[in-house]
């Protein structure tokens, strides 16, 4: 840690910031281009970054239920539950001005709908919003090992133990997976959802630091994870003839072993001191890259600029890192303003 910050959370940020591009630059034509070898090559990016967002709740989990930071209910709210739903929405305005510019909708109603849904990628912030809430919640739960862990055990298995295995039994018959959720949620266990899971994940890995055996483990199954998703999502698509995202659901347990995996990696990998300040600044930017990049894509997108440009074996990581690296720069951009840096930070 220096000057209050921990570099591994900073290096972690930039990764799965570039993550989230490579997601989504490779889902511009997942479902249109099966079956074809661009959507093998798709599938396959796609399976390696689906630990992105989990990996950006673990980070905040693991900050804000740090009991050696002291955090009041009114400093939260007024702070970042507020200034999150202040960027939500000056956002949504954004992209809602653009569609309707692009589309030719002035309607009022389709602008304020738009704005109140947000753009697709804004459902990051709307559930860290509903996690931020319930953070005093959360604090008291894991300041004891025991409870802490005990809130993850039944988060496993009722967020992503058994719905995985409601996955697998719908792949052999739709009924029998329609009768087991039906009776599975009139238990109303699902006191620890998925992503409230992953949050207080986030603080346990870093608090308590599994032993070298464990850890190894942890690796092999994400390594595990990633060519399972890549083969099932082969499999299932061609055979219902379609391309399916069935098994890229971040709630599923092929998901959380690379979030897991991608987690204890970078906050165990030791970056040389001199490197600091430029993560440092780069982290500083990856919330205004997140909710930028999906503008610069549709800007490129409107002049007929996208991954399938070029062989997308190679220009899919290439198309990203323009994308990542402008929306950096647009953010930069911001961030000199006064006016406008809290829109992006």
């Amino acid at each position: 840690m220096a000057n209050n910050r921990i570099i591994s959370f900073d290096v972690l940020r930039i990764i799965a910031a570039f993550a989230v591009v490579i997601l989504h630059v490779t889902s511009q034509r997942l479902d249109t281009s099966f079956p074809s070898s661009e959507w093998e090559i798709r599938t396959v990016y796609d399976s390696f970054v689906r630990w992105c967002v989990p990996v950006f709740f673990m980070i905040s989990g693991a900050l804000f239920l740090n009991h050696g930071r002291k955090l009041s209910v009114g400093r939260l709210y007024k702070k970042n539950i507020l200034h999150l739903i202040f960027i939500f929405f000056v956002w949504s305005f954004i992209y809602a001005i653009y569609l309707a510019i692009v589309k030719c909708d002035y309607s009022i109603g389709h602008i304020l709908l738009r704005i109140i849904e947000g753009p697709v990628h804004f459902w990051f912030l709307k559930i860290l919003i509903g996690l931020y809430v319930t953070i005093p919640i959360l604090r008291m739960i894991t300041q004891n090992k025991q409870s802490e862990e005990y809130f993850l055990i039944v988060a496993l298995i009722t967020a992503f133990v058994l719905p995985m295995i409601f996955t697998f039994i719908g792949l052999y018959n739709e009924s029998y997976k329609s009768f087991a959720l039906y009776h599975y949620n009139a238990y109303g266990i699902r006191i620890a959802s998925g992503y409230v899971g992953y949050f207080v994940l986030g603080h346990y890995l870093y608090t308590y630091r599994l032993s070298g055996l464990m850890k190894r483990f942890v690796y092999i199954m994400g390594l595990f994870s990633v060519l399972s998703v890549i083969f099932l999502t082969h499999w299932y698509s061609h055979h219902i003839n379609e391309s399916s995202e069935l098994f890229y659901d971040n709630l599923n347990v092929f998901t959380l072993f690379e979030s897991i995996a991608v987690y204890l990696a970078i906050i165990e990998f030791k970056l040389p001191t001199k490197y600091n300040s430029l993560v440092y600044r780069i982290s500083n930017l990856s919330l205004g890259v997140y909710l930028s990049h999906f503008l610069v894509l549709m800007l490129f997108n409107y002049f007929g600029i996208d991954s399938n440009s070029f062989n997308p074996l190679f220009f899919i990581p290439c198309y990203s890192l323009i994308v990542f690296v402008l929306s950096c720069l647009v953010v930069s951009l911001i961030m000199k303003i006064p006016i406008l840096k809290k829109l992006v930070v």
